[in-house]
């Protein structure tokens, strides 16, 4: 797990590594810790790296907590987020950001477990999405949900079971990484199906719920075929 904290004050900043790793290391969990004592610190950081839980006090020069958390929510929808401060008058304040917990530093070390165990609930949950980078944001969608994506120009398109699309700049090989699942392969250098979603299989082409038809080109006639051997022997 990857744990970031952002407060303006070190000593805070040190005390609360300390508390986190007595924890994890005490729960056998893994961990990389990052330290930031500045909005600028953090914002750098985020621009190429990912967190999955991260910690915020409120009352910071600049945007403030509440600010960096509504930036951090749009860009990074998968980091979750605990606002940490000394006092309960922003408690209706901070509901207007998408948060996991609202601590009071004086509690942080009773309150800590709780916030770990519903983290790592939260990231076995969206496990089964996927995250669509855009250069607007970030956009988590379920794995269930996803027929096929197809590469067309600088973009790929996500075509989903209700009919709607979701469009990404990413490449369909950093797609399928993401992915993890044996449940997608590549068909076609232009496409990646689910194979759940497959209605009907032949050697040139692939029949899809919704009556939509992909090739399979000849680099990937063996591989559909195999991908499709892993995905059935697993349901077994």
């Amino acid at each position: 797990m990857r744990i970031g904290f952002c407060d303006d004050d070190r000593f805070i900043l040190s005390k609360m590594e300390q508390e986190i790793r007595k924890f994890m290391d005490g729960e056998g969990i893994e961990c990389a810790f990052f330290a930031f004592d500045s909005e600028g610190g953090l914002l750098r950081f985020m621009q190429d790296k990912e967190l999955d839980l991260l910690f915020l006090d409120i009352e910071m020069p600049g945007k403030g907590g509440i600010g960096l958390a509504k930036e951090i929510g749009m860009s990074h929808p998968e980091c979750e987020i605990a606002f940490c401060t000394n006092y309960l008058e922003f408690a209706t304040e901070v509901y207007e950001t998408r948060h996991c917990y609202y601590i009071l530093k004086k509690e942080f070390a009773r309150r800590l477990p709780d916030v770990i165990r519903k983290v790592r609930l939260e990231r076995g949950r969206e496990g089964d999405k996927l995250c669509l980078k855009h250069r607007s944001g970030n956009e988590l969608v379920p794995k269930k949900e996803i027929v096929y994506i197809e590469r067309r120009g600088k973009k790929s398109y996500v075509y989903l079971e209700d009919g709607g699309c979701r469009e990404t700049t990413a490449k369909l090989d950093e797609i399928l990484a993401e992915l993890r699942s044996d449940s997608f392969a590549r068909c076609h250098n232009s496409y990646i199906v689910a194979l759940d979603k497959v209605m009907k299989y032949s050697r040139q082409q692939l029949l899809l719920q919704g009556g939509v038809r992909l090739s399979i080109s000849r680099p990937y006639v063996d591989s559909i075929r195999q991908a499709f051997a892993r995905w059935n022997w697993k349901k077994m």
